[in-house]
């Protein structure tokens, strides 16, 4: 509705007025949970995912891959396959205001923007329809400019201007659509099926995590879901569920510092010969196999 709409746009409007320019702080941690050993909440994205504080102080937590942090630490660029842990599952700052951004991507082609404090946020995406407008005002593919912002930042003192001129074209032009988004059922439609992907691309790695769960999470029913889901992705929840688990799989593989018993318990199997036969279906290999 457009109360919502002008909050969107108010939240983007003040990540870009606020956070960038007079930046807080956040405290990025790695190794730190359990050793360095990768426990329950790691999990990893196939698109880049931005974190930017507005209030208060964020506590960050990844092992490996480490991300991009500029503007003394107030806005972290993950890359694509960094594994970092779900922040909710972190003790935060009981004053925390963050924004978090998922581009589009092949897993989540709606992509996710949310706003507000850790429990009680604002949550938008686009349709295919609104993506196709974003692509054309910004000349490429947002994570192809956000590709080029990462590049820039890694340059330094006029680089880091480029990145941050870079984003905030991302960001305003997103504005700009969200503030357009109507209620329509083709919307409504693609507002529910991105809000499912959201949540099964970033609690993957929940052995307990069910169909009936995520349709409950955004207000609908299974069946309800399944319809939308399979009409506007050509699979179902389920079958989603189990490609990401196993994409994320394959990519932690090919780190050998992790056991396959490991590896089947970060992304959500219950147990190595279940997640080896799901492999094996999938890739015509054994992990062993895939990972030799």
């Amino acid at each position: 509705n457009t109360a919502d709409n002008r909050s969107a746009v108010h939240s983007l409007r003040h990540f870009l007025e606020f956070s960038l320019r007079t930046p807080d702080t956040i405290r990025i941690i790695h190794n730190q949970a359990h050793n360095g050993v990768p426990c329950h909440g790691y999990h990893s994205h196939e698109t880049w995912e931005i974190f930017a504080v507005l209030a208060g102080v964020l506590h960050f937590d990844c092992l490996g891959q480490e991300p991009m942090a500029f503007r003394q630490n107030t806005v972290v660029l993950v890359p694509p396959g960094c594994l970092h842990i779900s922040i909710d599952r972190l003790p935060q700052d009981q004053q925390l205001r963050i924004m978090v951004f998922n581009l589009p991507g092949d897993e989540n082609p709606y992509g996710m923007y949310s706003a507000g404090e850790m429990n009680v946020q604002d949550r938008f995406s686009l349709d295919t329809f609104r993506l196709r407008k974003w692509e054309e005002l910004l000349g490429m593919a947002p994570r192809t400019l956000m590709e080029l912002a990462a590049r820039e930042l890694v340059n330094g003192e006029w680089g880091e201007e480029c990145a941050l001129a870079r984003l905030r074209l991302l960001f305003s032009s997103y504005a700009d659509l969200v503030s357009h988004v109507s209620r329509s059922a083709c919307s409504a439609a693609h507002m529910h099926v991105a809000k499912a992907l959201n949540l099964l691309q970033s609690r993957y790695y929940e052995r307990d995590l069910s169909v009936a769960a995520v349709a409950a999470a955004v207000g609908l029913s299974v069946s309800h879901l399944n319809r939308l889901f399979h009409r506007l992705t050509g699979k179902s929840p389920h079958e989603m569920l189990v490609e990401i688990r196993l994409r994320r799989a394959a990519s932690l593989l090919s780190d050998k510092r992790y056991l396959i018993k490991e590896v089947a318990a970060m992304t959500g199997w219950g147990g190595q010969l279940y997640f080896s036969a799901a492999f094996r279906r999938h890739y015509g290999q054994s992990p062993s196999q895939y990972r030799r």
